[in-house]
């Protein structure tokens, strides 16, 4: 049996142990590490990673562990936002995933977690032998850059091509960024992109948590601008690992709608991403099954649809029970953990 504790995101060796763990066996994705998942973390919500050792074979798994409201003493787990999931080294076996598991549960049941919510990643965590419920939720876009300029561009559909086209006719100019160096310029275009399409509040990211991103994870982000005759009109967060590029936050000036600067701006990121030896763009789903912000990122990549999978459970039965009927909602599988449905 292998060695397993918990990594906790304010404890200053467990960070380090964290995060050089996920620079040396998983490529630096962005999303596991500690830098990320302090994001998050506040007097409610803590970054925490179980992390399990069998000589060199390796699993880690980050989840924030969330306090439930009028239950204090009880918690949830779930997976920052984005992409999640265990992770494990290429030697691992399905007796180490066992007892892994097994470990795991038996720390959720001395610290009182009732229920887990995982949003799996893309890539690499498929055969984790989760022991809980993994259903498939919605479809995300994934741009292979490993094929040449031309066959990407050719890849593209029709109304993209013909869009890149119309906007090199406005003369747009495309720029790479340091976030710290254009935060008000990336931040006036996302925060208007976010009135516009009424998104919840928790989408509204404050400037502080973007200078964060550019203070502990330098290696990890790029933010990209489109602008016409110097004003910037379209912009994109990106975080990458080393080999992928994440699409991330954004948004474009709807005055500038008619010259397609989006379509451009995406163009080039994939130009930049392949010219730099990335392998994959992903650009993600929409706000719901096959809707429009959907159906624009699929342009780019009509063959790229990969799944994305959640994986859910209840710990402990019991509360969890006690803990929906006290908030008057109905126990159903279909949605854990029910007491938080809005």
């Amino acid at each position: 049996m292998g060695e397993f504790c918990i990594l906790d995101v304010e404890e200053e060796k467990d960070y380090s142990i964290w995060n050089s763990v996920i620079k040396q066996y998983f490529k630096n994705e962005p999303m596991l590490k500690a830098d990320y998942y302090k994001l998050f973390s506040d007097s409610d919500n803590r970054g925490m990673a179980a992390f399990y050792r069998d000589n060199q074979d390796i699993i880690i798994y980050p989840f924030m562990k969330r306090g439930i409201p009028d239950f204090q003493q009880y918690f949830d787990i779930i997976s920052a936002y984005g992409y999640g999931g265990p992770y494990a080294s290429s030697g691992i076996q399905p007796y180490h995933w066992k007892d892994f598991w097994f470990m795991f549960d038996a720390w959720c049941h001395e610290h009182m977690i009732v229920s887990e919510v995982i949003k799996f990643g893309l890539f690499g965590n498929d055969a984790c032998h989760y022991p809980g419920k993994i259903r498939g939720v919605m479809n995300n876009v994934v741009r292979t850059l490993e094929i040449s300029i031309p066959d990407l561009y050719r890849d593209y559909e029709h109304k993209v091509r013909k869009n890149v086209k119309r906007a090199e006719k406005y003369q747009l100019s495309f720029a790479l960024a340091h976030t710290k160096d254009r935060i008000d310029d990336f931040l006036k275009i996302y925060y208007g992109t976010m009135d516009r399409r009424n998104a919840e509040k928790k989408y509204y990211f404050d400037k502080k948590f973007f200078q964060v991103i550019d203070l502990k994870m330098k290696d990890n982000n790029r933010v990209f601008f489109v602008s016409y005759e110097g004003k910037p009109v379209s912009t994109e967060l990106v975080l990458i690992s080393e080999e992928n590029i994440y699409s991330y936050l954004g948004g474009t000036n709807p005055n500038y709608f008619e010259m397609r600067p989006n379509d451009f701006l995406k163009a080039k990121i994939i130009e930049w991403g392949h010219e730099n030896g990335y392998k994959n763009y992903i650009l993600g789903g929409g706000y719901g099954k096959e809707d429009g912000i959907y159906r624009y990122k699929k342009s780019f990549a009509p063959d790229g649809i990969k799944e994305f999978k959640i994986g859910s459970r209840v710990l402990n039965e019991e509360k969890y029970r006690e803990i929906c009927i006290q908030k008057g909602v109905e126990v159903k599988d279909d949605f854990i953990p029910a007491y938080r449905r809005n």
